[in-house]
């Protein structure tokens, strides 16, 4: 049965690949997420959690780069290689069904954001274009689907690491936690897209084992409890331009053709020599940043001990020994007059030694004290113009790479989108979307949209970084 077969894979890669989830589980610790739904600290920033960071600087710098590129709101548009009249006007209904798609979502604002963020701290980000079923508007009408792009979590995938060292994996695995219910709702009825009978499909889910606390996304151990929760693990799988494969342990839910690439986008802004996974920035700064921790704590507790005022007296003075502590104002027996005495707590590199860390993260993954601050350094106040015109754009051709792969996730995702559009409409479903002609709101109909996916191709328009002169304005650009 094809569950049992995803099974015994899913349990081989991820038995091969624990470490790599827990690397990822830890990045997302260090940059003060919350990873306690996958079996991590809740935060990292408190005292419970045995390390008290005073300031994370590499999650600064990570908000600082993520903020530059991300902000820019990138569109996709349809490119065809033929210039007829009714090519152009399929060209335009397809780029307005896009454009439509991606502002229903809100892409830009929801799922962007958090797939740059995750690809920046794990080195992969992923965006999913999915559906939902919608009734129709008559009775007895064409059932209806609704597009929806969402940004789910690197740490629910997975590929063969033999199978993607050439960065082109054929096949791409997820596990993630479903409500028991929800999963009645979705496989438990009957369908000609489903697998196998609904009776079989709804008492396999009510059977299914649910998953321990602190386990909801994924258990390498397997281990399952006996308590009353609803959420059950269910296993997800494309090959591609093969076979889509939704089931649990012991069902198959979906065991489909599929003749088209996942419906998945990869952010990868700092690719690996090899394999399909990229590099995270986060990890590149966290050695400095752990030897910033560890410097800033021993100033603190050398500020506790020697950083307050002490009073020197003679031994054969009257003062009881009680006053003796390390308290402000503590008392120090010495043979000297008695007088005020202000230790210095730490040596002057110390503090040169701290200060001097935060641009060396910086300095790791090409980003500038003005990119990070908006202020230029000291020592380039009295520079020209020009000359700052120059070091800003060196600053623009060290993220290059992180624009790039941005704008190639989109051009990927508008193509993806253009896909399950059609895919949608083969399989019956009526696809709308609302979106703007000018200043006018319209209605497009996926049925307007008749293009030759092979004869084109999605396209971005380059981002410039040098956008942020004086000189070059939004009205100029126009």
């Amino acid at each position: 049965m094809p569950h049992q077969v995803v099974a015994l894979a899913f349990d081989s890669i991820t038995s091969e690949q624990s470490d790599r989830y827990e690397a990822l589980r830890s990045l997302w610790e260090d940059y003060g997420a919350d990873a306690s739904m996958f079996g991590g600290e809740r935060d990292r920033y408190t005292d419970d959690g045995g390390t008290e960071i005073t300031a994370n600087e590499a999650a600064n710098a990570i908000d600082t780069a993520h903020a530059t590129v991300f902000k820019n709101k990138v569109v996709p548009t349809w490119c065809s290689i033929e210039g007829d009249y009714e090519t152009q006007e399929n060209t335009r209904a397809a780029n307005l069904f896009v454009e439509g798609v991606i502002y229903d979502n809100a892409v830009h604002a929801k799922a962007i954001p958090r797939a740059g963020l995750e690809s920046l701290v794990c080195g992969t980000g992923f965006l999913e274009v999915t559906h939902e079923i919608l009734p129709p508007e008559k009775k007895g009408g064409k059932p209806e689907a609704r597009l929806r792009i969402i940004s789910p979590t690197v740490l629910d995938f997975f590929v063969d690491s033999y199978e993607a060292r050439d960065n082109e994996p054929l096949t791409i695995m997820r596990v993630k936690p479903m409500d028991r219910f929800e999963a009645l709702d979705i496989f438990g009825e009957e369908s000609e897209h489903l697998y196998g009978s609904a009776e079989y499909r709804r008492e396999q889910i009510l059977k299914a084992p649910c998953i321990a606390d602190g386990e909801r996304s994924l258990s390498f151990d397997r281990r399952h409890t006996e308590d009353t929760g609803d959420m059950i693990l269910v296993y997800e799988c494309w090959r591609r331009n093969s076979r889509h494969f939704i089931g649990i342990e012991n069902c198959t839910f979906v065991y489909e053709d599929w003749d088209r690439n996942w419906p998945l986008v990869e952010i990868t802004p700092m690719p690996a020599p090899g394999g399909f996974w990229g590099q995270s920035m986060l990890a590149r700064m966290m050695p400095l940043q752990n030897n910033l921790d560890e410097l800033t704590a021993k100033i603190r507790d050398a500020h506790r001990l020697l950083g307050q005022p002490k009073l020197i007296i003679r031994p054969s003075s009257v003062m009881p020994k009680l006053h003796i502590t390390d308290s402000m104002g503590a008392i120090i027996v010495s043979d000297q007059d008695p007088k005020e005495w202000n230790p210095v707590p730490i040596t002057p590199d110390a503090y040169r030694e701290r200060d001097g860390l935060p641009q060396r993260m910086r300095n790791l993954i090409g980003q500038s004290q003005f990119a990070s601050s908006g202020t230029i350094p000291h020592q380039l106040r009295e520079v020209s113009g020009r000359a700052i015109e120059t070091w800003q754009d060196s600053d623009s051709a060290r993220s290059s790479m992180v624009h790039r792969s941005y704008e190639g996730s989109m051009e990927r995702l508008g193509l993806a989108i253009l896909e399950h559009g059609k895919w949608l409409k083969d399989r019956g479903y009526k696809v709308r979307v609302m979106a703007y002609e000018g200043k006018k709101l319209k209605e497009i109909d996926f049925d307007e949209v008749t293009i030759d996916l092979r004869k084109g191709r999605m396209r971005c328009f380059s981002i410039s970084q040098l956008a942020t002169r004086p000189e070059w304005t939004s009205s100029t650009a126009s």
